[in-house]
């Protein structure tokens, strides 16, 4: 119990002693009473104290204790009056005093107040007719001590991972005493108030917000205020502030590739093993919950209630409709996430493990390699090695296997099995009637029917694709490359060429073919010089063209031929001996029309190009060869070119460019046979912008 003070008027002849309450918690709500532990602490003397009274209790009623001085004459009478109405009433007398004076008499009374404010008044005479001034104070009776501290963050929680929280005082009083709380992220003191604090009304849940910044512990200090003005000691509580996901990991059956003996096809009795690590756990945090599924994003959450370092779940039921997978084996794969006592929820992590059936307790090999379709093997005979693999022997053995094209309602051929072989192998044909395969190429299949001892049976099997037929191709044929610049020296097929040797010019190769099946590359090779074949790189195997580089002065020869997926190569296709010849812009071969005059350059192929500026200006020469290339410079204001080849208008050529650019292949035409052709270039515009010619390139 609480009591509070004020006292005035005080006569001479008295003195009020008060004792103060002595601090207990903050309680609910009830009687005042000893059991509660309302209790006084030491008196507050209020002068004069030739004469005092005070108050105290142990529990309600509250009891009153006056003492006096001694007196010499007469009796004396003292009246204490509660709220206004006489409570009680002493008399004494000098019996109860002497010489020396004897202990000061002390006078008691009791009243039960209820708890709020209550004015008390002495009167003290030493006559019945003779009243002292009176002295009077007023006091205020509460249920509660003063407050002491006591809250919780989040009921307690020791985790969260946002900074907005609640905060709840640990005890809850009747509302009068209690009046505000104050929080606060530090326990800087400003006197004996919190400094950097906020201040709430009484409530049962208050929000707050906590101190930013990094992960890790949170402290919220508090203060408890009552309606006297006095506030508690500072407690505090603390929480772990987190944002950090969980991480963990785990293992089907210790990372086993499959489960389930195919033969009994069992997977209800498996192992999940892992651990799974938060920061929050250092702090009294944990992981709460765990969620698993067959699918990422389809989950049961389930309490966690495991040893997060080491968790293992056993008799684990791969079945179980929270997977959601199909009966049948195959391929079965956990997704597992973990949430921590903050709130977060780990990134999801799987592993997978096969549920094997029969068709997996062994494989087929045809030459060694298991293929079936969409990802078939082809063969160019139809002669084969088979062999059966068992990666799963039947308890009681295996008594013999049926071979053939298809297993139902196809025949098959029966082969005993050897023993307690764990492989076979055998020759097979793929065009055999008899086990019911037909005669054309195509897809084959290799179907095999294991059967024990004990009639279990189990289908395995391997496909490839026969292809006997040889792919085809057409002769290569060689043009100019357009666009490319001729070089005046360079290397071709290891072979350096100087400027006094001849020029190199870049050609193009091209070709086409086929196959019935599936084409797998081209080979190509070149013969220079009339020398042996070597092999020509392609950009990838099935590529149908090649830029390589002729030089003025040599023979060149190039051949092609296909190759299939089976291995089966075509025939070569070879062709021409080709050669280049350069007809300068001034040969006598080259007939002009209009003025053309001639620049000395030393970047052109014969140190000179000729240009004309009139519109119609042209230049013809007539050749006998498989191809033909214009060499002209491009450069800044340059005028177009109309190009006739054989009369016929072939291309209009740009020959404006950015910058001066020499020896450049603006047209390229080729035949795949040889012949006698016209090439003619006419100045297409009437404007004064020039164009020039440096040379005709001749494919021989």
């Amino acid at each position: 119990m609480a009591i509070r003070h004020v006292a005035r008027g005080l006569a001479s002849a008295l003195a009020i002693v008060i004792l103060a309450n002595a601090g207990v918690a903050p309680a609910s709500a009830r009687p005042i009473n000893n059991a509660n532990g309302d209790r006084v602490s030491a008196p507050q003397a209020i002068t004069p104290t030739t004469t005092t009274w005070d108050w105290f209790s142990w529990g309600n009623p509250i009891q009153f204790r006056v003492a006096t001085q001694p007196v010499t004459t007469g009796n004396g009478v003292i009246e204490l009056l509660v709220d206004g109405s006489t409570h009680a009433s002493f008399r004494y007398s000098p019996s109860q005093t002497g010489s020396p004076p004897p202990p000061s008499p002390t006078f008691s009374a009791v009243n039960n107040l209820s708890p709020g404010p209550h004015s008390v008044q002495v009167k003290w005479t030493p006559k019945i007719d003779a009243y002292a001034p009176s002295m009077s104070t007023t006091m205020s009776v509460d249920d509660t001590a003063t407050p002491t501290a006591g809250i919780t963050i989040n009921g307690g929680g020791p985790a969260t991972n946002t900074l907005g929280v609640r905060v709840q005082p640990a005890q809850v009083d009747d509302g009068t005493s209690i009046d505000e709380v104050r929080l606060s992220n530090a326990s800087t003191m400003a006197g004996e108030l919190l400094a950097d604090g906020t201040t709430y009304a009484r409530a049962a849940n208050i929000n707050w917000t906590l101190a930013g910044g990094a992960d890790g512990v949170r402290t919220v200090w508090a203060q408890f205020h009552r309606n006297d003005g006095t506030w508690s000691a500072v407690t505090s509580d603390t929480i772990y502030f987190d944002t950090t996901r969980p991480t963990g990991s785990f293992q089907i059956n210790d990372g086993a590739a499959g489960i389930g003996d195919p033969w009994t096809n069992s997977i209800t009795d498996q192992t999940l093993d892992g651990s799974v690590a938060d920061a929050s756990i250092a702090f009294g945090g944990e992981i709460t919950h765990i969620a698993w599924g067959g699918s990422h994003g389809r989950y049961k959450v389930e309490p966690f209630t495991l040893d997060p370092n080491d968790f293992s779940y056993t008799n684990f039921n791969l079945l179980d409709s929270v997977f959601a997978y199909p009966a049948e084996p195959g391929l079965k794969t956990i997704w597992v996430k973990w949430r921590d006592s903050a709130g977060n929820w780990s990134l999801p992590v799987s592993d997978d493990i096969l549920h094997a059936d029969l068709s997996t307790v062994g494989r087929v090999l045809i030459d060694g390699e298991h293929t079936a379709p969409p990802y078939p093997s082809y063969r160019s005979s139809p002669t084969v090695l088979v062999t059966i693999e068992m990666d799963y022997m039947p308890p009681n053995g295996i008594d013999k296997i049926r071979v053939g094209n298809e297993l139902e309602d196809s025949p098959t051929k029966v082969i005993e099995w050897d023993g307690g072989a764990e492989q076979m192998t055998f020759t097979w044909s793929l065009t055999n009637s008899t086990w019911g395969y037909g005669s054309s190429d195509g897809i084959k299949n290799v179907a095999v029917a294991v059967i024990t001892n004990d009639g279990l049976r189990a289908e395995i099997g391997a496909s490839v694709v026969l292809d006997r037929v040889t792919p085809t191709s057409n002769k290569p044929v060689t043009a100019f490359a357009l666009g490319s610049i001729v070089e005046e020296s360079g290397s071709v097929s290891g072979t350096t060429l100087a400027a006094a040797d001849g020029t190199l010019v870049e050609s193009q190769v091209s070709w086409a073919g086929k196959d019935n099946v599936l084409l797998a590359e081209f080979d190509v090779q070149r013969a220079l010089n009339g020398s042996t074949w070597s092999d020509v790189s392609l950009a990838n195997p099935t590529a149908t063209s090649v830029d390589q580089s002729l030089a003025v002065g040599t023979s060149n020869q190039f051949r092609v031929r296909g190759v299939d997926e089976a291995g089966n190569l075509g025939a070569w296709k070879n062709g021409p001996a080709l050669g280049v010849s350069v007809k300068q812009q001034n040969d006598p071969s080259v007939v002009v029309k209009g003025t053309w005059r001639l620049e000395t350059r030393t970047d052109a192929l014969g140190d000179s190009v000729s240009s004309a500026s009139v519109q119609g200006n042209s230049a013809k020469l007539t050749f006998t060869g498989r191809g033909i290339a214009i060499v002209a410079p491009r450069r800044p204001n340059s005028d177009s070119i109309k190009v006739y080849v054989d009369g016929k208008l072939i291309k209009t050529v740009s020959l404006g460019a950015a910058s001066y650019e020499a020896r450049y292949v603006a047209f390229s035409m080729a035949w795949s046979t040889r012949g006698t052709h016209t090439v003619r270039i006419v100045k297409k515009s009437a404007n004064s912008l020039p164009v020039a010619l440096d040379a005709f390139l001749v494919l021989t």
